[in-house]
């Protein structure tokens, strides 16, 4: 620690304003009034303007220039605020560059301690002086960073929520579809069974009615042969006079229920005609049915099942409809029984009357009632001719319908096995479905597990991404500004230009390597040659310069390989284990042994300090110690505490690693981004 003390007056405030006037930690962004206020207003002339110039040791290459002094001056005038590094003219960035690489941090602005700072340090409470260590240790920056990687990680659990809720709603809506689309096809199932039902319910009827009709032809058969014989028992017979009028009055009473029978006849001819016109409409059912079964067998299992359920209550209500159609049919078929008896009566009274009235007063003599009678057969005749073609054509129509009920049953017969071969293609599907189904979970759960896969993936390449810009900016800080521009401006020659490509090997630092406790002791030995870059030929070297100087970009040091000539270096052998030379310790490839041998090729590896001065007295070679302190073949000694330093080793020992982690990473993500592709197109 240094301290500068003195009388009020002597100019402390002055000394420590002064410095803190070049290390740009105050006096920063001042106006052209704030500079000529700041220059001296003495006697005579106006100073134009004014520096301070302050002059860092460099012996312990704190700075990453290659001299042991390092000059930096800020001059000010009224129209000007420049910096210059030994003369040279630099900007307030490569200024803060520069002081951060040598330690002067802007997170620590305490390595000025100003008058009164111990004071008040000393009289501060415990959560003052708390927050204040935190400041000088530089940790307020990562708790900065914590709050916002806190905020991100919230962000990022209220978007996965609002996902999760887009989730569940589409569920919910594809359920809802779904069962809208099941309600649907059992509506299409019973809407067919309801029409097949009435179609067998028109079937029934109509065997009914056919059973009906063939008893009232029947019937009709035996009042034909009724009246016959009472037209044969008419022709011999006599009456008496004395009863005609009450003839008359039983032959119009006669006459009333015959017409009362044929309006009942007529009622069930109209029933009949209804139920045949049913039965047409039950066949176009039929055929509309044979072709939705042909469309829909996948819904036959299906209708099959719900029959033992809302179905069956349908099918008991119609057979409860069906019987009582039943019952009413059998009603009707009573009255139109006992009808054709009161009409068999009624007739053979009517002869009988017929038989007695004309024997008394309507033929006047035989001949007159034999031409009465033969007109009468003949009528009969013909009335029994008119039923005989009638009973033809109901035969006709009778054999049409049994070919059409045959049809009917062929066609029941092919919609049962319809069914049978659909229930079998429904149970087929199902099991299909469900394969399907469990492929599709089995898909959609590999999708999530890679979305979460790529996920993570991106979180650790977003971190890795910012410990590599960190890790770059550590070694970047620790490398000459000019040199880094260089550097980065051959790169991108190199890589535009095919033929230098494979003959500019690169820094030396990315060419070498060595144990972790030894990086100290070859980064002070070989200092900024580290980043001179190896070379097959002096003419790869001379396209290089070319290249740099055309961009304006930095200067670069390179290490032709066909001009280095390293000299043997005298390790001397008396001091066995404890000293050996330290290009062994460098593991490299053994073509770029001549760099290695130019670099490290005279310098000795030493356990202690006291045996690196022993071995660089008399010998021609340089010593190095593990903790870093040299002695210079000349008798310079160079060592002591090591406070802050950046290993430039270590720095890039990491950020390979980083690299390495980076690439494993994008390959993660990758993978993962193609499993949830291939689970999407699945």
């Amino acid at each position: 620690i240094n301290v500068v003390v003195g009388a009020n007056g002597a100019g402390k405030s002055n000394f420590f304003h002064g410095i803190r006037f070049v290390l740009n930690d105050a006096f920063t962004n001042m106006r052209a009034e704030e500079r000529q206020q700041l220059l001296h207003e003495g006697a005579g002339h106006a100073v134009p303007q004014a520096y301070v110039e302050v002059v860092f040791d460099n012996t312990d290459g704190r700075f990453p220039v290659d001299r042991d002094e390092v000059r930096l001056r800020r001059t000010i005038g009224r129209n000007k605020d420049e910096y210059h590094l030994d003369r040279r003219h630099i900007n307030k960035n490569e200024v803060s560059n520069l002081l951060e690489s040598a330690g002067f941090s802007r997170a620590n602005p305490y390595y000025i301690v100003q008058q009164g700072k111990i004071m008040a340090m000393s009289t501060m409470r415990d959560s003052e002086r708390l927050e204040l260590l935190k400041e000088i240790g530089g940790t307020r920056v990562y708790e900065e960073r914590r709050r916002d990687s806190l905020k991100l990680m919230h962000d990022t659990e209220s978007r996965r929520s609002q996902i999760e809720e887009l989730l569940v709603s589409i569920d919910d809506k594809l359920t809802e579809l779904d069962a809208d689309r099941k309600e649907l096809a059992e509506y299409q199932d019973l809407d067919r069974e309801r029409r097949a039902l009435e179609f067998a319910l028109s079937d029934r009827e109509l065997v009914n009615v056919r059973k009906q009709l063939e008893e009232a032809e029947a019937e009709g058969r035996r009042v034909r042969e009724a009246a016959e014989r009472a037209r044969a028992a008419a022709s011999g017979g006599a009456g008496d006079a004395g009863t005609a009028e009450a003839l008359d009055l039983e032959l119009q009473q006669a006459s009333v229920e015959r017409d009362a029978a044929q309006i009942a006849l007529d009622k069930s001819k109209a029933r009949h005609s209804m139920l045949t016109s049913k039965m047409a409409a039950a066949e176009a059912d039929v055929a509309d049915l044979e072709l939705k079964v042909s469309r829909g067998a996948a819904s036959a299992e299906q209708a099959q099942r719900r029959l033992q359920g809302p179905l069956a209550e349908q099918i008991r209500i119609a057979e409860e409809r069906l019987a009582q159609t039943r019952r009413e049919l059998d009603n009707t078929q009573a009255a139109l029984a006992a009808t054709k008896t009161q009409l068999d009566g009624a007739e053979a009274r009517q002869q009988e009357l017929l038989r007695k009235q004309g024997g008394q007063k309507q033929f006047s003599s035989q001949a007159d009632r034999d031409k009465f009678l033969r007109s009468e057969i003949a009528s009969l005749q013909a009335v029994i001719g008119d039923e005989e073609r009638r009973q033809a054509e109901a035969a006709e129509k009778e054999q049409e319908m049994q070919a059409k009920l045959v049809e009917l049953g062929k066609a029941k017969e092919r919609q049962s096995q319809a069914a049978s071969a659909s229930e079998a293609t429904v149970l087929q599907i199902e099991g299909s479905l469900a394969q399907l189904r469990g492929a599709r979970d089995a898909a959609s759960n590999r999708r999530k597990e890679a979305w979460r896969a790529e996920q993570d993936a991106a979180e650790s390449m977003a971190r890795l991404l910012e410990e590599q810009r960190k890790r770059r900016q550590v070694l970047d800080s620790a490398i000459p500004r000019d040199v880094s521009r260089g550097l980065h401006a051959l790169a991108q020659g190199v890589a535009s230009q095919p033929a230098l490509q494979g003959r500019v090997h690169g820094r030396l630092v990315d060419l070498i390597d060595c144990p972790p406790q030894l990086d100290l002791a070859v980064e002070v030995t070989a200092g900024n040659q580290l980043f001179h870059v190896v070379v097959d030929s002096a003419d790869v070297a001379l396209r290089c310069t070319e290249l740099l100087q055309r961009a304006k970009a930095g200067r670069v040091t390179f290490m032709p390989l066909d001009t280095l000539h390293p000299t043997a270096a005298n390790i001397p052998t008396e001091f066995g284990s404890d000293v050996v030379p330290l290009a062994r310790k460098v593991r490299h490839d053994p073509k770029f042994e001549k760099a290695v041998s130019q670099v490290f090729g005279r310098t000795a590896l030493c356990r202690t300090m006291d045996v690196a001065i022993q071995a660089a007295r008399g010998n021609d070679v340089d010593c190095v110690t593990i903790d870093g302190d040299q002695v210079s073949k000349r008798g310079a000694m160079t060592g002591g505490f090591h406070e802050g330093r950046v290993l430039r080793l270590e720095a890039l020992r990491a950020l390979k690693k980083v690299d390495l982690e980076l690439a494993a990473a994008q390959s993660a993500r990758a993978a993962a981004a193609e499993e949830a592709a291939r689970g999407e197109g699945q």
